[in-house]
């Protein structure tokens, strides 16, 4: 008897019609068709059905079920046990990095994460959450491995580092991955990058774009400073550099009283 299970989990067989009381055996066995990735279960179940005769009434009295010559307790029926083997496809996320504006006095990092979407079907495995950029050009995140068919979404952004100068991109980006399985084989089909909130599509890259402005605060400050003037002191007891002092202080002052004293006499003539 052939019986081809398609997708379903439990099948049956036709009925099998009994006109004599005995035991009877049959043999259940998985045809291997070698439908590709598949792995065929091997085992040959043993089922023996016993029918009674009952007053002329023939009855199905017991049936058991044995796996490998082994019987199985409380068997209902026969369990063939698959594998279906893919080899699995891989896909690397990319960034570029470029920046505007003045011209940087160093190359800074800056870095960027990869985080899948909540809702991706089962079979993606990520090898690497984050990577970095120096300066500008373009880096990749490891490989993200797929086991199965599906459309997977991740999404892309910029950690702010707060370099002094800098202007950050705050853009999200979408990575769409379309996997197919042609006979056991993934594929991506299709990879696209998206960036949110605009009409940039199918990009080959994530794009990010920082702007760098100079510092044109910092100036130059002369200070004029005035010249000073010290006066000469004579110290006490310095008697050598007094005495031409008071010699011509005394002269002036009696040079000043004859003046007066000739135009007081003068007026009295």
């Amino acid at each position: 008897m052939d019986k081809d299970t398609g997708t379903s989990d439990r099948v049956s067989f036709d009925k099998v019609t009994f006109t004599k009381a005995g035991t009877y055996q049959f043999q259940i066995t998985e045809e291997n068709t070698g439908k590709a990735g598949y792995v065929y279960d091997g085992s040959i179940w043993t089922v023996t059905v016993k029918v009674t005769d009952e007053d002329s009434a023939l009855t199905v009295s017991e049936v058991t079920y044995a796996k490998a010559g082994q019987m199985v307790e409380d068997a209902e029926y026969a369990v063939f046990e698959n594998i279906y083997e893919t080899k699995a496809a891989a896909f690397t996320p990319t960034v570029k990095k470029t920046i505007t504006g003045d011209k940087a006095p160093e190359e800074k990092v800056f870095q960027f994460t990869l985080e899948a979407d909540e809702d991706n079907p089962e079979g993606a495995a990520l090898q690497t959450s984050e990577t970095s950029v120096k300066g500008e050009g373009t880096a990749s995140f490891g490989e993200i491995t797929f086991t199965k068919a599906g459309t997977y979404k991740f999404y892309l952004e910029e950690k702010d580092g707060g370099e002094k100068g800098y202007t950050y991109d705050t853009s999200r980006w979408m990575l769409t991955v379309k996997v197919t399985d042609r006979d056991s084989i993934l594929t991506v089909e299709k990879a696209a990058y998206t960036k949110i909130g605009t009409l940039t599509s199918n990009a080959e890259a994530a794009e990010f774009q920082n702007k760098y402005t100079a510092d044109k605060t910092t100036g130059t400050t002369t200070t004029t400073k005035k010249p000073t003037t010290t006066a000469r002191k004579v110290k006490t007891g310095d008697t050598a550099n007094a005495i031409p002092w008071l010699a011509l202080m005394t002269a002036s002052v009696l040079t000043g009283a004859g003046i007066m004293s000739r135009i007081r006499k003068k007026n009295h003539r």
